[in-house]
C-alpha cells in the first residue's frame, strides 16, 4: 500500500480522518499511550527500575564494562558496525562471546542474538 507521494499519504490521512469509527479508534489509542505513558513515569515505579538496573549493573560488572567499551569504540571509530553474520541485516546488536574481550564481538539481528544466547544457555 505504498503510497508515493507526501500529498497522496495527506489525502489517506484526511479520508480516514473523516471516519467517525476511525477517529474514536484513534482517541482510544491515544488515550492508551498517555495512561501508559503516566503509569511509567509513577515515581515509585521509576525507582523500581532504576533499583532493579543499578542490582543488573553490580551483578554482572564484566558484562557493563564490555558493552561500555564497544559502544565507546564505536563512537570514536576504532570498531564498525556490521552486518549480521546469519542473515546480512544492517540493524544489528555486538554480540560478546566473551566479555573479557570487548571489542571482540559477532554482529547479529536482534532475533539471531536471542538465538544465540538461547543456544548457550542464558536469556
Amino acid at each position: 500500500m505504498g503510497y508515493k507521494s507526501a500529498e497522496q499519504r495527506r489525502r489517506r490521512y484526511l479520508r480516514k480522518k473523516a471516519d467517525p469509527i476511525w477517529r474514536e479508534r484513534e482517541r482510544k489509542r491515544l488515550r492508551r499511550r498517555k495512561n501508559r505513558r503516566e503509569h511509567w513515569a509513577a515515581p515509585h515505579r521509576v525507582a523500581k527500575s532504576v533499583e532493579r538496573s543499578r542490582r543488573w549493573r553490580a551483578k554482572y560488572p564484566g558484562r557493563v564494562n564490555a558493552q561500555a567499551a564497544a559502544r565507546y569504540a564505536i563512537e570514536v571509530g576504532r570498531l564498525v558496525r556490521g552486518v549480521c553474520a546469519e542473515c546480512g541485516a544492517v540493524k544489528v546488536h555486538a554480540h560478546h562471546a566473551d566479555y573479557g574481550k570487548p571489542l571482540e564481538v559477532e554482529w547479529l539481528c536482534s532475533r539471531h542474538h536471542k538465538l544465540r544466547h538461547m543456544e548457550m544457555g542464558g536469556a
